[in-house]
């Protein structure tokens, strides 16, 4: 094992590192609620611990390994335009309902996706492609079936699979 891991598994059970956690945890509360009320502290202590035992079963588990390439991570930089997109989208449906007064009407659709296989290359496509396309608000991805090759997703308003997506596999 290399000096880097051994490092990195005294610092997980370290005191000082649980105390660290823990306050963050709890200032990260009290920035939330923005109170000081003991009610709010009681609950702030319980979703704290919460989060520490789950943090730590997560960091029991064997690591989950992703190779993404540099040409997928720079994708993010289309972000930004996608989703002031999706908010247009949304906020041209929320007064077309308000005009009508009728119920939104989303549309639930299926494209091919390559979804690859267990290889870490295809892991990270799929997680990229999943958080990518599911930024814009109009896009919900329900599924990336890997034995039928289906990208299932949600949106507000029919409208074409972003590119983005497409680089990652949809077609």
């Amino acid at each position: 094992m290399s000096r880097t891991v051994h490092s990195v598994e005294r610092t997980k059970h370290h005191p000082v590192a649980w105390i660290s956690q823990a306050i963050g945890l709890m200032g990260l509360w009290w920035i939330y609620v923005g109170k000081s009320s003991r009610d709010e502290w009681a609950v702030g202590v319980a979703a704290m611990l919460l989060s520490m035992v789950g943090a730590r079963v997560v960091t029991m588990q064997e690591p989950f390994h992703v190779r993404p390439r540099a040409t997928w991570i720079l994708m993010a930089a289309q972000l930004p335009a996608l989703i002031v997109e999706g908010c247009a989208v949304l906020v041209k449906r929320f007064y077309q309902q308000l005009a009508r007064k009728r119920p939104p009407k989303g549309v639930l659709l299926a494209v091919h996706f390559n979804a690859g296989g267990d290889s870490e290359r295809d892991v990270a496509r799929r997680a990229l492609s999943i958080f990518y396309t599911t930024m814009p608000p109009n896009f919900v991805i329900i599924d990336i079936d890997r034995k039928t090759n289906l990208m299932v997703f949600h949106q507000v308003e029919k409208g074409p699979v972003p590119e983005i997506t497409k680089a990652l596999g949809a077609s």
